[in-house]
């Protein structure tokens, strides 16, 4: 899957996270975000995370770093969000 794949499911997952209270840090992205946790804490996402093979980047702040590329399909991008609490 190419770029035109991930860039409206990227922005669908992120819409979806803020949509739950999560925090964007930034109005733009291509590739990477840092989210502020809503539902869960940050260690909580990072566990999650873990057991479903998703790296994540933590912050010392308790932000989380996502990172996705052209290998990310539909079914990670529903992870991912399953990871902060969404549904």
């Amino acid at each position: 899957m190419g770029a035109a794949f991930i860039a409206p499911s990227f922005a669908l997952r992120f819409t979806a996270l803020a949509k739950i209270g999560c925090k964007l840090a930034h109005a733009t992205y291509f590739d990477t975000l840092r989210v502020t946790p809503s539902r869960r804490p940050a260690r909580a996402v990072h566990d999650e995370a873990t057991a479903r093979g998703i790296l994540l980047r933590e912050y010392s702040d308790g932000d989380v770093g996502i990172a996705l590329d052209e290998t990310v399909t539909a079914g990670d991008l529903t992870d991912l969000f399953a990871c902060f609490g969404g549904r």
